[in-house]
């Protein structure tokens, strides 16, 4: 049971890292990869890492090396980045948690 409940406290911690990175791109504050890792509270190459983990899962991400940030390269909003494509309203409902889990994600200030 400590063992289910330790993996659920990191999941959520994980889904919060992926909560605010993705607020700190949308306001475009991400920074370099040095800031970002502050910020995240990692190293700057456990920032490459997650950083590529989410490309790897389909998060439009990169850098530009312009505007010292991090940006997305197509329009989207995070669950379609989790769920891998858009749906539609009628097709969240029946999912696990439905809008109520990803209202977790569009409500929180990190401010």
């Amino acid at each position: 049971m400590i063992i289910k409940k330790l993996q659920l406290c990191l999941f959520y911690k994980y889904l919060e890292r992926i909560r605010f990175t993705d607020s700190l791109i949308r306001k475009k504050a991400t920074g370099n990869a040095k800031t970002l890792a502050k910020k995240l509270n990692l190293s700057k190459v456990g920032t490459y890492k997650f950083i590529n983990e989410l490309k790897e899962e389909g998060f439009p991400i990169a850098y530009s090396k312009k505007d010292k940030n991090y940006y997305y390269t197509k329009d989207g909003n995070l669950s379609n980045f989790l769920l891998g494509e858009e749906l539609s309203d009628d097709e969240i409902k029946p999912i696990a948690g439905g809008k109520s889990f990803f209202k977790l994600f569009a409500d929180y200030n990190y401010s």
